[in-house]
């Protein structure tokens, strides 16, 4: 009996796990159109928006707080890099994300000067060099 419920509870969090990615909205196709836009445009593509904010969780506002002022994006690799700070406090409380042009995975990190910075990774992917080289940049500002 133990067995039997244990086997149906199994099924259940393969379901549910399977349908939660399944639900995540597709991204943008020419992502690069968007290299020396500002982050905004593409904050405003929905996919995106509902992906940074299913990412981030409650964590979204002060990141939507801390990339206020944008800086045009760029691509380094298979990565568009968008990034920004918060108003009056650049090189205090600034954010960045990236998307992964080949897995289509949106990365995210939170950078508060003389705190570890806050990585947010879709899948549970490992934080992408790019993302980790800013953090590293803006610790040496």
């Amino acid at each position: 009996m133990k067995l039997f419920f244990a086997c149906i509870l199994i099924c259940l969090s393969l379901c549910f796990s399977v349908n939660a990615q399944a639900k995540k909205p597709a991204l943008p196709g020419n992502l690069t159109k968007y290299v020396n836009e500002y982050p905004d445009k593409l904050m405003k593509v929905t996919a995106v928006k509902t992906r940074l904010k299913t990412l981030l969780g409650k964590k979204y506002s002060i990141f939507d707080l801390s990339i206020a002022v944008q800086e045009p994006m760029t691509q380094v690799g298979d990565f568009i890099l968008a990034s920004g700070c918060m108003a009056h406090a650049c090189t205090i409380n600034e954010a960045a994300f990236a998307i992964d042009l080949t897995n289509k995975r949106i990365h995210a990190v939170i950078y508060e000067i003389n705190k570890p910075a806050k990585y947010f990774n879709e899948d549970n992917a490992a934080t992408p060099q790019v993302l980790l080289n800013w953090v590293k940049d803006h610790q040496n500002k």
